[in-house]
């Protein structure tokens, strides 16, 4: 049956009474019901979809958005999961650009659980990060890929680790056939592995390149005591780590600014990954949406097996990912990805400079790992 304007003056009637009584769902419901809609309009048969969304349906859809915005916060985000459901389905909408999912994964800290070392324990943690490598050999350098298997132990006072085994160059291949062959005709030692030991308490506290002071409590030195200091509000956060930045003022674009704040709140992320209040990660997350030029990469990423979503910054022709876990909101790693070639990047565009995973838990004694 035809609807007539008395039909649809109802509708509108039903509608401004139901929002009066319920308000207005707050903008993570509305992402959650657009999602919801757009799905289920996907879903239909092609011939069915024109027929099926009509003003009146679209209306009641919306009335009974103050009544599904919880359920479909549930639905689209399921609090309490620790990965995404059997079968599959995207845990972040791949219609959501950068802001939308952070603001997405910020309310679902809650599901990243921090620990408690207690005294007397350590944190260990346990990087694996692949890397492009330059062979200097005759003519046009050679490529290759290798890892650097990083393990360290920290104690509960901070996350600076006490002791460091660092292994380089393991599982090393050419980037490609072309490179493998001019590999094959040098003594460049490519495929050499090293292994090196030290204690960071006996280095000098500060990084010669950088600059970075690596001794006092900071983002590069996160300890608990420093973590509860700092704001929980994003521009003031942002602030924060501004002013922990070393070397000069930013550029008068802010593009640098930018880069080194992402930077920052990456490495910040990773490097507490296993103490991070969810208050304090949520406040991360929403303070990468404020900065310039952050994007979102399409789809989902893969992690060494891991699939997240990867949050991306661009400098100087390298784009910056970091890899976040839909589900619980805990950082998987980052990639460095070249999007512009250049004289000391000759790779072609899209290659995978490096990828890094770290994993972290609680041990009993240096040199332990489970």
């Amino acid at each position: 049956m035809r609807s007539t304007p008395a039909d649809s003056d109802a509708d509108l009637n039903a509608l401004r009474r139901h929002y009066d009584r319920i308000g207005r769902p707050d903008r993570l419901a509305l992402i959650a019901i657009r999602q919801e809609v757009l799905t289920g309009i996907a879903a239909m048969p092609p011939r069915t979809r024109h027929r099926t969304v009509s003003r009146r349906g679209l209306l009641m859809t919306a009335a009974a958005g103050g009544a599904v915005a919880a359920a479909a916060t549930v639905a689209v985000l399921p609090i309490g999961a620790d990965r995404p459901p059997a079968g599959g389905g995207d845990l972040v909408p791949a219609t959501l650009g950068a802001a939308d999912t952070l603001e997405l994964l910020a309310n679902r800290t809650g599901n990243a659980r921090s620990i408690n070392p207690g005294a007397g324990r350590y944190v260990y943690t346990r990087s694996r990060a692949r890397r492009v490598g330059k062979a200097p050999v005759r003519g046009a350098p050679a490529w290759y890929v290798a890892d650097t298997v990083t393990q360290g132990w920290a104690s509960a006072e901070g996350l600076i680790p006490e002791y460091v085994v660092i292994t380089i160059g393991g599982n090393a291949e050419p980037l490609t056939s072309a490179d493998a062959r001019k590999l094959a005709d040098s003594t460049y030692p490519w495929r050499a592995v090293r292994t090196t030991t030290y204690r960071p308490d006996r280095q000098p506290a500060t990084d010669p390149v950088s600059g970075v002071d690596l001794g006092s409590p900071g983002p590069f030195n996160p300890t608990p005591a420093y973590l509860r200091s700092l704001p929980t509000e994003p521009g003031k956060l942002l602030a924060t780590l501004r002013s922990s930045m070393p070397g000069g003022k930013p550029d008068p674009t802010g593009q640098e600014s930018a880069q080194h704040l992402f930077l920052a709140v990456a490495g910040l992320v990773g490097r507490a990954d296993a103490i991070l209040s969810p208050r304090l990660r949520a406040a991360l997350y929403r303070a990468l949406a404020l900065l310039p030029g952050v994007s979102r990469i399409a789809g989902q990423a893969d992690l060494a097996g891991r699939r997240g979503v990867a949050i991306a910054h661009t400098d100087q022709g390298v784009r910056s990912e970091l890899l976040i876990d839909p589900a619980s909101s805990r950082a998987l790693g980052t990639r460095l990805v070249l999007v512009s070639p250049s004289k000391t990047n000759t790779q072609p565009a899209g290659t995978i400079l490096e990828v890094s995973t770290t994993d972290q838990r609680v041990v009993s004694a240096v040199g332990a790992t489970t």
